[in-house]
């Protein structure tokens, strides 16, 4: 049984990402990760844009640090989309770091990890915008790294975190049945290992309550499921469907309806400490 600390929000899991994180330091299995990755982040990091420019009502933000920031994908769109942003990366592998600087050079790039942040060379810096795409279940220290990151928030500033759900087999099962060769090194075990490490909503819920209780004046939203988190159907979500380009043109190219697999967490600075929870569940 996985250890686990307790919370008044509920029970968060002392997790070992290790056998995950492995895809990412290990070379055989980077090459597993990173050519899946670079058509599943693709989309993704497109509906990250559309995430940032709904928080922000269609104003770019001028400032934005992607935490495990990997080979600089998102980075690299995010330049091509607000041309004038100051755009930092953090990765804990030199490698990810060396290829981020070749893909998006006008960045500024430092090897360190959420859990460092606040003794790294960008301790006294703040953000608009902080985004952690399907990595937070890799960190070693979940709590410390949101918290690091909610003190970097500027006023109003958005931490944006998506991650698997644990628990979702769809795309595992799909990887299984496109590759019967019974390999270690296949998509299955690698999406398998992911999502062993991942957190169930109700865990997400737990430490991101705890984070905005020890970080004054910041409040979260969680969500699952639908669009960005909110039930398909919903006002919510019909209006970010409508409106939002990014959004709409991400699930279009991904031929998904939904982000049904997908955990959502907005962690926002200077407003009212608080969480509220959206939570549409898997949609058929």
């Amino acid at each position: 049984m996985t250890p686990a600390t307790s919370s008044r929000f509920g029970t968060v899991p002392v997790r070992n990402p290790a056998i995950a994180a492995r895809w990412f330091t290990e070379l055989p299995r980077r090459t597993v990760s990173a050519e899946h990755d670079r058509q599943f982040t693709r989309w993704c990091s497109q509906y990250t844009v559309g995430a940032l420019l709904e928080h922000f009502d269609g104003r770019p933000p001028t400032s934005i640090l992607d935490i495990g920031c990997g080979d600089g994908g998102f980075l690299a769109l995010a330049r091509s989309r607000f041309p004038d942003a100051t755009l930092t990366g953090i990765d804990p592998s030199a490698d990810a770091i060396e290829e981020a600087q070749q893909n998006t050079p006008s960045s500024r790039l430092v090897s360190a990890t959420a859990e460092t942040l606040n003794t790294s060379p960008l301790a006294d810096c703040q953000f608009d915008a902080i985004v952690v795409q399907l990595n937070l279940a890799l960190w070693d220290d979940p709590h410390l790294g949101l918290k690091n990151a909610a003190q970097m928030l500027r006023p109003g500033g958005l931490c944006y975190i998506v991650d698997p759900v644990a628990g979702d087999t769809d795309r595992i099962s799909t990887a299984a049945t496109a590759d019967s060769s019974g390999s270690e090194l296949s998509v299955a075990n690698y999406l398998a290992d992911q999502a062993a490490a991942s957190f169930t909503f109700g865990e997400a819920t737990a430490l991101v309550h705890d984070v905005t209780q020890s970080v004054e004046g910041t409040s979260v939203r969680v969500g699952s499921g639908g669009i960005m988190g909110y039930p398909i159907g919903s006002q919510e979500a019909v209006r970010i469907w409508r409106g939002n380009a990014d959004v709409r043109a991400a699930l279009l190219e991904a031929d998904r309806s939904s982000d049904a697999d997908l955990l959502y967490v907005h962690i926002i600075r200077n407003l009212d400490a608080g969480v509220t929870v959206d939570r549409s569940g898997p949609q058929q």
